[in-house]
């Protein structure tokens, strides 16, 4: 469990996430103390940090509030772009109306808290295997048919797309070795990236 004070590798604090979970969840999440609500870093967050804050056993709910909730704090990459910040937040309440993802139970600038879905991870070597990304191309696909009151054209694509594309020179200042170096070379001289991208546009 974490302390009651930002340490330097996390970004929320016990009573911040207490905040937040008795604001949106209400029920018995209003009553607890801070010593009594379980905060647990959850791995896996490639872009956001991911906590759970969930009840101890011997307090039992009040109505249908969750006894477990996920806890999403926005990383940083997220927080320069606001624009995507919106969609996301967007896109996952209409998933989770449509029970098509996990329930949403609050949003707010720094983050939201969701459903927690017990599940784990696939590893590099299962999203690999052929029958494992059939099935996650089947249901991106079903996902990307949904009619969403979002901009039609892949703007978000394209900008990232762009953006790596410039980064390359700053990119190969940065590398430390002659060997990474001599290796994004090579991986340069087989590609003209920016040509590939306006053609791809």
């Amino acid at each position: 469990m974490l302390n009651n004070a930002i340490i330097s590798n996390e970004k929320v604090t016990q009573s911040q996430a207490l905040e937040w979970c008795q604001q949106f969840l209400g029920g018995i999440w209003s009553t607890i103390s801070i010593d009594e609500m379980i905060l647990e870093r959850v791995p896996g967050g490639l872009s956001n940090y991911l906590y759970s804050c969930s009840l101890p056993k011997h307090i039992e709910t009040q109505n249908s509030e969750p006894r477990k909730v996920l806890l999403r704090i926005y990383g940083e990459a997220h927080r320069q772009h606001r624009a995507t910040l919106l969609i996301d937040s967007v896109v996952c309440t209409l998933l989770s109306e449509r029970k098509l993802g996990p329930r949403v139970y609050g949003i707010f600038p720094d983050g939201r808290l969701e459903e927690f879905v017990e599940a784990e991870s696939l590893l590099a070597s299962e999203i690999r295997d052929e029958n494992i990304s059939r099935q996650i191309a089947t249901v991106l696909g079903e996902l990307h048919q949904i009619d969403m009151p979002l901009v039609k054209e892949p703007i978000w694509l394209f900008n990232t797309i762009e953006r790596y594309v410039l980064e390359t020179t700053s990119t190969m200042n940065k590398l430390r070795t002659n060997e990474d170096r001599q290796i994004f070379q090579e991986i340069q001289s087989m590609c003209n990236f920016t040509q590939e991208f306006e053609q791809l546009k």
